[in-house]
């Protein structure tokens, strides 16, 4: 589908801001939390939020404009209708980090509500590859289980691999989008995870 999008705007750097107290009420909220994370990945009209969260559109205007009024998510271009019709607008997130301080500081129950937001978009989207067939279509895919029994300090220092490994590859889209108008440029769809949390089964019962 063409798009009428400004190519400045939608390719310009994720801004790096602060959560506020108002937008961490507003992304207490697990389907509002999860759109922010699909903004996150590419710009997306209310349409096509509705459809993939299998949500009423009245709804997701509801939370996308709640979240623009925060700057959690900002403007950035519009989808031409396919009937000639008025165009759908497109927004994407603003890029927010967080630190293990920054993490730790948050409420228990924003904790709670984003880690389930995420673990359910990242067990959908495996469900979905494996079920396709497109998890092993790559020679180079990835899929690593590394259980392991360490220390309070060890959880640091894997959480400190982690974040590293982030920015690596943060890095490593912005040098793809560099190379994206080459000829042979090949846009792939990939999605990277890191993972690190006590078992259920070993935590706090091996500690003699």
């Amino acid at each position: 589908m063409r798009q009428e999008t400004d190519d400045k705007m939608a390719n310009k750097p994720l801004a790096i801001q602060a959560f506020t107290p108002r937008l961490l009420k507003l992304l207490g909220h697990e389907r509002r939390y999860t759109i922010f994370l699909r903004l996150g990945e590419r710009p997306w009209t209310s349409k096509e939020l509705a459809d993939d969260l299998d949500e009423d559109i009245k709804r997701i205007y509801e939370d996308v404009e709640a979240l623009a009024r925060e700057g959690a998510i900002e403007l950035v271009g519009k989808e031409a209708s396919p009937k000639g019709g008025p165009g759908l607008y497109q927004y994407r997130a603003t890029r927010y980090t967080f630190d293990a301080d920054g993490w730790d500081a948050l409420p228990g129950l924003q904790k709670e509500t984003m880690s389930i937001a995420i673990s359910k978009l990242l067990f959908r989207e495996l469900a979905e590859a494996l079920s396709s067939g497109s998890f092993d279509a790559h020679p180079n895919r990835v899929l690593v289980r590394f259980p392991l029994i360490t220390d309070d300090e060890g959880v640091k220092e894997v959480n400190a691999i982690t974040e590293r490994a982030e920015q690596e590859v943060a890095e490593v889209a912005v040098r793809s989008m560099g190379r994206s108008d080459a000829a042979d440029w090949s846009p792939l769809r990939l999605t990277v995870a890191f993972l690190s949390f006590l078992s259920e089964e070993d935590s706090g019962k091996n500690s003699a």
